[in-house]
């Protein structure tokens, strides 16, 4: 074989060489690209996924501390509520009107039940117990008073609290008992 066809074969050859080398390489490059994509898609899915855990974790953490925050606050609840009746006793005893004889002898022991009750009121409150008194005029509030009843008063707008039943209590904002009221209706 004479050199210059030698050449030429190898040229062939070479070109052929470079040519499987080049499409090897290219597919090479496009296996890679595909991989990386793939790579790319799952650290995205995974970064997703760790941001929602992290938010859910701070939600927990948040929710855990205003749920003890609460416990806390409002661990009287219970005997907070057990007391009011201890309450309306001693506002019951102080409201007993008596004739004059029956006043004069039992005055002392009134004198003691109003300073009772007084301290028992400072307790509450010192536990941020506090009541809900409105006055007969006050608007009808559904959120702290309860209705008992209505009765038309000609003097009065509707709506309004004619007279007050029974004190409502609250324990820091929360309601214990609302306050029992009548409330004043339209005159028809």
């Amino acid at each position: 074989m004479p050199k210059s066809a030698a050449r030429g074969t190898r040229r062939k050859r070479t070109d052929a060489a470079e040519s499987t080398t080049e499409a090897a390489s290219t597919e090479a490059l496009e296996s890679a690209d595909d991989e990386l994509a793939v790579l790319a898609a799952a650290l995205k899915e995974a970064n997703e996924r760790f941001m929602r855990a992290s938010a859910e974790t701070e939600n927990i953490r948040r929710r855990a501390e205003r749920q003890v925050e609460e416990a806390h606050k409002y661990a009287l609840e219970k005997f907070a509520r057990e007391l009011l009746g201890v309450q309306d006793s001693l506002d019951q005893a102080m409201q007993i009107e008596l004739d004059d004889a029956a006043a004069a002898a039992v005055a002392p022991m009134r004198e003691g039940i109003t300073l009772i009750a007084r301290q028992f009121g400072d307790t509450l409150e010192r536990f941020s117990i506090n009541a809900v008194t409105p006055t007969p005029g006050d608007p009808f509030d559904p959120e702290l008073h309860q209705a008992v009843s209505t009765q038309a008063e000609p003097d009065m707008p509707a709506g309004r609290v004619v007279q007050v039943i029974q004190k409502g209590f609250c324990l820091q904002q929360r309601l214990l008992r609302p306050a029992m009221v009548i409330v004043s209706s339209e005159t028809g």
